[in-house]
């Protein structure tokens, strides 16, 4: 498998992944309902979620 490379796609891959990082770090999003699927359960802020009572544990889920 060959993947082209492409500085240009690289450099916008780049400024998404500050911005967004720097939105997370501000707290800069909102989440008011809890998403379907597994969503929640992959999510690395998840603990936020809970903390903020937007979205509940269930049993058995970290």
């Amino acid at each position: 498998m060959v993947v082209p490379y492409d500085p240009t796609r690289v450099d916008e891959a780049s400024l998404h992944f500050d911005d967004t990082a720097r939105r997370t770090q501000a707290r800069d999003f909102a989440v008011t309902t809890q998403p379907e699927g597994a969503g929640c359960k992959e999510c690395d802020l998840r603990m936020m979620c809970y903390a903020d009572g937007i979205i509940r544990r269930q049993a058995g889920v970290a």
